[in-house]
Formats: structure tokens, sequence, C-alpha cells
């Protein structure tokens, strides 16, 4: 069978009959293996391989671009192992994405992930090594699949009875996030390749949606087009339910005013980047991934930056300076835009995490955010003079093997347990933190102190929604418990004498 009798399955209407007759096509098929993704853990080093173990270079290729992005090295594997599975469903047909509708080609794609095994059971398991893909002779369908549905799961129901598990049920968050990866991959490939570059992307469909800015109290909401996953879903028959996910409370020790002052006091004043970059985690709550992807625009600041006076220095730096970091005067504050540079669209959410891009005021000292920014920027000159670079990032690594270049998440992390290690008393409760406790820190003041709102705490964090936030934080917002308002009266007051000081 060829791609064409895939559209003539795929043009099924009616779900389990479609299913079936998937089921009995990748039942009888043999083959001669299946992708498999490589991956070298001493040198981080990734790729896609085809079942005759060549590299397959536009999969890899896009992986190396996620890497180049700064995804975290277990995103990129997951992706890995995402992909080939997208790279099989198109295998397995002979077909390629220029050949049909892509929204039929992602229905049937959901198709196959409704049928394959996805875990591995004793009695029939998944290849336990990567290359072991290469060497399978049959599709590795799930039972119900390779039975075409005649033997069903069944479970017990909320009462107590039993009930049967619909065959090519699957979590739906499990597939539309493989989707909107499959999609984003087309993206990718329209960009990046001669191949496919008169790619239809049209064909996938699309809803508006408004985006909420900090001026949409003024301007109105931005209204914007994203890739419609719901709709695909339900073509597939999986509806995209609610979830119903229970986000644990924060247990974690936040630290006082007191605590985060000492930290500060203790940074050295030779490392002004570094002293920086904690004061942007503490003073917008980004996560250390976001941080380390702040840009500015370079040609905004100040030809003669290390000559300048203070005052003039600061007032070019508030009246020019453009990039994710800026002084908005209508509002007589520093702003920092979080954009989401993890793929070229937005298109796409996880779970927890908002993919919109966000502007966050300063609700700290703007005169001393001035003078941490100005200092960070000197260092950042020198640095890049040193290392005869030039790009937009703003934080930069000083280590001689990297000198100049933009610094990861991990460095974040790296940076915040050497300062630590070298700068504080080794018995200090400081000595638990992570840069994610920063988060948490401005999450618990605007809350607490600020009394901001939980809807603007959500979007300014870049939770997906508000029953993150309130997950996460509920035990930290006031209530009639006589015990929680002392301890929030105990916490307010210490910002509060902070503050004046």
């Amino acid at each position: 069978m060829s791609f064409a009798d895939f559209f003539v399955i795929a043009d099924i209407l009616d779900n389990d009959k479609r299913l079936k007759a998937f089921a009995e096509y990748y039942n009888k098929l043999r083959i001669n293996g299946l992708h498999y993704t490589n991956f070298f853990a001493e040198t981080n080093v990734i790729s896609i391989c085809t079942p005759n173990h060549s590299t397959h270079h536009e999969a890899t290729s896009f992986l190396l671009q996620c890497k180049n992005e700064n995804y975290s090295i277990n995103t990129i594997r997951n992706y890995g192992y995402q992909m080939k599975k997208l790279l099989d469903f198109l295998m397995l047909w002979d077909m390629d994405i220029l050949d049909g509708d892509l929204m039929i080609i992602l229905t049937g794609f959901v198709d196959y992930l409704r049928l394959v095994e996805t875990k591995g059971t004793a009695d029939y398991p998944l290849p336990d090594k990567a290359i072991e893909w290469a060497a399978l002779e049959y599709v590795p369908l799930h039972r119900e699949a390779r039975t075409a549905g005649k033997v069903l799961t069944i479970q017990m129901d909320e009462y107590g009875g039993r009930e049967k598990v619909p065959w090519g049920k699957l979590p739906s968050s499990y597939v539309s996030n493989i989707v909107s990866l499959a999609i984003k991959y087309f993206i990718f490939l329209k960009r990046r390749t001669h191949k496919y570059s008169y790619l239809n992307l049209g064909e996938i469909p699309v809803k508006k949606k408004y985006k909420e800015t900090f001026l949409s109290g003024t301007l109105g909401n931005v209204q914007v087009s994203v890739f419609d996953i719901k709709y695909i879903m339900d073509r597939a028959g999986i509806g995209i339910t609610g979830s119903t996910k229970r986000y644990t409370a924060l247990k974690e020790r936040i630290p006082t005013v007191t605590e985060m002052n000492v930290f500060f006091s203790s940074l050295p004043t030779n490392k002004r980047q570094n002293t920086f970059l904690f004061h942007i985690l503490k003073c917008f709550g980004l996560r250390e991934s976001e941080a380390a992807n702040l840009m500015i625009d370079t040609s905004t600041l100040p030809k003669k930056l290390l000559r300048l006076n203070y005052f003039e220095a600061i007032e070019h730096l508030k009246d020019h300076l453009r990039g994710d970091v800026e002084f908005v005067p209508n509002i007589d504050k520093w702003v920092c835009n979080v954009v989401n540079r993890n793929d070229a669209i937005g298109h796409f959410q996880s779970r927890n995490k908002s993919s919109e891009d966000r502007t966050i005021p300063l609700f700290f000292s703007q005169d001393e955010f001035s003078s941490l920014l100005l200092d960070a920027l000197k260092e950042r000159e020198l640095v890049m003079k040193r290392a005869g670079s030039e790009h937009p990032y703003l934080f930069v690594s000083r280590a001689p093997s990297r000198m100049g270049k933009r610094i990861t998440g991990r460095t974040v992390y790296d940076k915040l347990k050497n300062t630590l290690s070298n700068y504080l008393d080794k018995e200090s409760v400081l000595q638990e933190i992570t840069p994610h406790t920063f988060r948490h820190y401005y999450a618990t003041y605007c809350l607490r102190v600020l009394k901001h709102s939980v809807e603007d705490v959500q979007r300014r964090l870049g939770h997906s929604d508000k029953e993150v936030t309130l997950g996460i934080y509920s035990h930290y917002l006031h209530d009639n418990n006589n015990e929680l308002e002392e301890k929030a009266r105990d916490i307010s007051d210490t910002f509060r004498v902070a503050s004046k000081g």
C-alpha cells in the first residue's frame, strides 16, 4: 500500500472503523526496522538515525536547532523519541508531507499514536537499546490494536463496577504535545530547507485568540493566530479535556527579606553580571532559561559607555536602551519582556507553561535596578571586547573557554552554586536555594506584600492558567485563619522595613 491508500483509510469518518482499518494494515505489515535516537551522554550529542543506520539529516538538524536555542538536553532527548514516531509513520506509508493535505496527515498520525505500544509489557517488550529498533520486523502495536479491538482492557469505574476501556484511548495531553512538535518540525522544514520551502502550512487549521499585555488596559488585547490543536484532536476522535492534575503546594522554605539582603551583600563586586543576573531572577520571577535568553539591542547602548559619568549613562539607558530590558516612561518603571524563543512561532504550550510573551513591570527599587544594570552592561562590554565577538544576549560568559558567549540555563544554576560555595557561610540556610527560589520569592512577595491578584501573578510567572499558580501558592493567600494572618503580617512587616532601608 502507498500514501494513496492511506488517504482512502484516513477518509473514513467512523473512528472505530478507521482505527480498525489502520490496525489491520499495520498488523500485516512486515518491515526492515524503524528509526531510532542515538544519544551519547558523555558529550550530549544526539541524532536520529534511519533503519539503515544513516543520519536523518532534517530531523537531526531540527534537534540541533533546539539545542542551539538553549533547550535542556532532556527536552531534546524527549523530542527525539517523539520525532522518531512521526518519521516511522511517514516511512510505513512511503509518504512525504508534500504528498497530501497536512491536516489529513496529522489526523492519520494521531491514529498511529493511538495504536502503537508506548510502554511495553512482559509478554510484548519494546526494544531496550536504541539500535534494536532498526532490527524490528513488525510494527509494535499494543494488544488491543493487534487484535483490531477484539480484546479490550477492563477497569474499575468510579462506582466499583467493571467497564471496558475504549481501544486507542490515550491521554489527550500526550497526543497534543506530539502533534504540536510535529507542526513545529514542519515549520522548521519550511523555513530551513529548499525542498520544503513551498510546504503549505495553511492546510493546518488555525484559530484566533487574544493575547494580553501590560498595555492591554489602554490599547486592548492583541489578536493573534495560533494552530488549532484541539480541532485536529477532535477530528481524530480524541477530545481535549480540562486538566485534572493537582499541583503540589510549595514546601520549599522561602528566604526572608533580611536573608535575601544578606545574600546580595555577600556577592563580590568584581562579578557584576552575576549580581545583576540574580537581581533579574528576584525582581521578575524568571525561570533560569528565560534569564539566560534575555537580549538587548546593542545599537542602543551609549557609544562610550565606559567613559560616561554615572548620571549621563543612566539617563541614556532610560531614554534609549531597547530590548528585553527597557524603561517605560508612561509607567515610570523598568520592565522585562520575556520572549518565547524556544520556538519561532510561539504557537505551542506545555501543560504548565504559557508559550505567550509577557511583559513584567519592576516593583522593586528603580534606582537600584538602574545602577546594577549599568554595572552589568559595563562588564559585558569589557568581556565582549576581550573576546572580540558580538551578539545581542545580555548575559555572557567570562570563562576562558567560552569567553563572550551567551550563557545557558545550566550556567545560571552553576553560577549560583559557585557563589553560595565561595561567598556565603557554609552553615547558612541560603546554601539550599536554587535559581527557582528567586521565582518563589517573587511570587510570594507579589501575593503577600503587594497583594496582587492571582491572575496578575499567573501572567507574570508565565503559568498556563491560574490553577497552576493557585495550586503552588494557595497557602500564601490570605484567609480567615488567624495563625496564617499573623504569619502574613510578620512577613509583610519584614518586607516593609527592608524596603525602607
